[in-house]
């Protein structure tokens, strides 16, 4: 057996809840993840910077900022390299990004990157669909596996041979209204990267956080009061769905209450989430078949993207905490029983006094535009009498003998625009040029522009504290990874003492054969069961035994550096080989891989590998993939060698 390194090295301080992995396997540098915090600052990768271009391949888990913001100060910085992501992750990242960006650019925040900069980055990415196995390159396999953490968040699976890794940060067994719960078909016996977060989630019962917020909300619409939310669009995509049931629930009368959306990008959002409903889950999916409607259009929800032509309605929903909330707030304010729902901004509490809101102001730009005006063809008028030009008759021209002979020009039939011909008549009229009237098109483009005012106020109104973005608790953690059977944990210090907790708990379990925490960078080494090598000059000059005029020698050796070294020869040695098929083909089944028996002694796997017994052989067919690997590295457990 011999050993394959694996480099992992923390980019990032997982502390700061900043997520950034790189992965050496094979010469093949993956990152997963380039995150940022919420004030988009890019100074945490200065020391990585040179190492950018390096970079292969970004495989991303999330579309929170802390997954994904550092993307185009990344391309900015030289990566060329190719980015794989699901559907909602790419589009809602951008979505995402984008509304901070302009709540920082409002702020005047020093930014290291444009929004040309995100557009870019962004059309380069190649989304993926979960359980899609895509070749990389170098024997490299990648496929994204549900989370069950945010719509399209991923467990990343990386193959090589006999190798297989997942990466995995934030996953979720539980089912919401929207998602399914993380996708309990993952690979066993592999090397599985987790972060900590589950050792402080604590259990909950979804019916009744759901219950307790449809309760809360009720009770103050039904007070006539006014409901202000400050939420991300992750956790939005779950509390609509039970926003619009509880409108649904009150607008059966005369007077309907509705809810705004304000945000740089809400518009869009809404148009986007509509087109996602392939990657919700069972519930929403049960829903959706039942009656025939997109569970993501809501009916009493607006969206806006300019606070001066948002609706005053009875909820506000606000996704740019720093800039649209504050002017809202304002407005909550002058009645202390309107209610505040808080599930981003742990800075705004109640008595907190607010010291600069935006001031909005409409500037509209007349776009003027040239549209055509329809026209048809005019009457035939006119008898042409000029004597028709040679160059406008098609005139051929011949050589015999040695002299130009021009022959009989040939009538030109016109056709009219339906590829009719004209009758001859008509051809001897002259139509009159179309003209084409250019007219005109007045548009009006609306910009808002917006500048923060100093106006300090102090509200006092009643603020709960949600979060709908759940990971499993330690307990269910726990069971997920024992159904997984990982062969190594590789535990990442998210939390400065809890993550020991988590790494000492798991290492204590004896179900899994080695736990690991990552400090800063890990060299890990994964058992291969084949290589080929080269042979040291010693084995020029031994005494070989000639067999069916096959040479054999025994005896002892060892492999340095992909060489084989004599040591000396033992008698004793000898290699004897045993397949059992049947065992085989189970193993190749709890794999997930289909298998066809052709006859007794020969099966074909996934239609890609073939594996036969003839005699005392053993042949196998196939294509150098990773798939070929993988079914390899299986074969290997069953052949016993003496």
């Amino acid at each position: 057996m011999i050993s394959r390194k694996i480099n992992v090295k923390e980019i990032i301080p997982s502390t700061l809840k900043v997520f950034s992995h790189l992965i050496t396997l094979s010469e093949t540098k993956i990152l997963f993840n380039c995150g940022l915090k919420n004030d988009l600052d890019t100074s945490i990768y200065d020391s990585f910077k040179e190492e950018i271009k390096n970079i292969d391949f970004i495989l991303l888990n999330h579309f929170d900022l802390n997954f994904l913001a550092a993307l185009p100060y990344f391309y900015k910085n030289g990566f060329r390299g190719k980015i794989f992501c699901t559907l909602p992750i790419k589009t809602f990242g951008k979505i995402l990004l984008l509304e901070n960006f302009n709540s920082k650019l409002v702020l005047n925040h020093k930014l290291t990157f444009s929004q040309a900069d995100i557009e870019k980055i962004f059309e380069e990415i190649q989304s993926i669909k979960y359980l899609q196995p895509i070749e990389i390159g170098q024997g490299l396999r990648i496929t994204a596996y549900n989370s069950g953490y945010g719509l399209g968040g991923s467990v990343w699976r990386i193959n090589l041979e006999e190798d297989s890794l997942l990466f995995s940060i934030y996953f979720d067994h539980k089912k919401s209204n929207h998602l399914n719960g993380i996708d309990f078909s993952l690979p066993k016996n592999s090397i599985f990267f987790c972060d900590s977060s589950y050792i402080s989630s604590k259990p909950f019962l979804r019916k009744e956080r759901n219950a307790e917020l449809k309760e809360q909300i009720l009770k103050t619409l039904k007070l006539n009061k006014r409901i202000l939310i400050l939420i991300d669009y992750l956790q939005f995509m779950e509390l609509a769905l039970i926003l619009d049931d509880i409108l649904i629930q009150l607008n059966t009368g005369n007077k309907i209450k509705k809810a705004s959306c304000i945000g740089f990008c809400a518009k869009i959002f809404s148009e986007s989430i509509k087109g996602m409903i392939e990657w919700s889950g069972d519930i929403l999916m049960k829903d959706f078949s039942e009656v025939k409607e997109n569970p993501f259009s809501f009916k009493f929800i607006d969206f806006f993207d300019k606070f001066t032509q948002m609706q005053e309605n009875d909820i506000f929903i606000c996704f740019s905490e720093d800039v649209f909330a504050m002017k809202i707030l304002k407005l909550i304010k002058e009645d202390d029983k309107n209610l505040i729902i808080n599930f981003i901004n742990e800075k705004i509490h109640e008595d907190l006094q607010i010291r600069k809101i935006p001031i909005f102001q409409i500037k509209e730009i007349k776009k003027v535009e040239l549209e055509e005006s329809t026209s048809s063809l005019s009457q035939e008028e006119e008898i042409i009498n000029e004597a028709e030009n040679w160059y406008d008759i098609d005139t051929e021209v011949y050589i015999q003998d040695k002299e130009l002979f021009f022959p009989v020009p040939k009538k030109i039939k016109k056709i009219d625009e339906y590829n009719k011909m004209i009758p001859f008549d008509v051809t001897k009229q002259q139509i009159k040029e179309i003209i084409i009237e250019e007219k005109e098109v007045e548009e009006k483009e609306i910009i808002e522009e917006i500048q923060m005012k100093e106006d300090s106020f102090t509200f006092r109104n009643k603020i709960l504290v949600y979060n709908l973005k759940s990971v499993s608790d330690f307990k269910s953690s726990l069971n997920v990874f024992e159904s997984l059977c990982p062969k190594k944990i590789v535990v990442l210090k998210t939390q400065k003492n809890l993550s020991k907790i988590f790494y000492y708990k798991l290492k204590l379990n004896k179900a899994f054969e080695e736990v690991l925490l990552l400090e800063d960078q890990l060299d890990l080494y994964s058992q291969k069961g084949y290589m080929t090598v080269g042979l040291s000059s010693e084995f020029n000059n031994l005494n070989y035994r000639t067999i069916n005029e096959n040479s054999y020698l025994s005896f002892e050796g060892m492999v340095c550096k992909n060489e084989l070294k004599f040591l000396k020869e033992n008698q004793d040695c000898t290699v004897i080989g045993e397949l059992n098929f049947k065992e085989l083909k189970r193993k190749i089944l709890e794999n997930g891989l289909f298998v066809e028996n052709i006859n007794d002694s020969k099966i074909n796997i996934a239609n890609e590998v073939i594996i036969e017994k003839k005699d005392n052989n053993i042949f196998v067919e196939g294509e150098y993939t990773a798939l070929y690997y993988f079914v390899m590295d299986i074969l290997n457990n069953f052949v016993f060698y003496v």
